[in-house]
């Protein structure tokens, strides 16, 4: 048990190009060979795309909940 965490993160949109797939050659083989990385290997802008879509998701009613919270 921990009394403080700090989850943080980064994904350059402007350096990665947003496709389906990610370059194996730009991972570490210690990456690749962990199964919790490897799960984690979807680009947030293609996650945010299918989430939208599967659920209905408006931008305009998502940029005022952004404004909003």
């Amino acid at each position: 048990m921990i009394e403080i965490g700090i989850g943080a993160g980064c994904e350059s949109m402007s350096l990665n190009e947003m496709s389906d797939s990610v370059n194996p050659d730009l991972l570490s083989d210690a990456f690749l060979e962990n199964q919790k990385s490897q799960n984690c290997l979807l680009p947030m802008g293609m996650c945010s795309e299918i989430l939208t879509k599967k659920y209905g998701l408006k931008r305009e009613n998502l940029d005022k909940f952004a404004m909003n919270s």
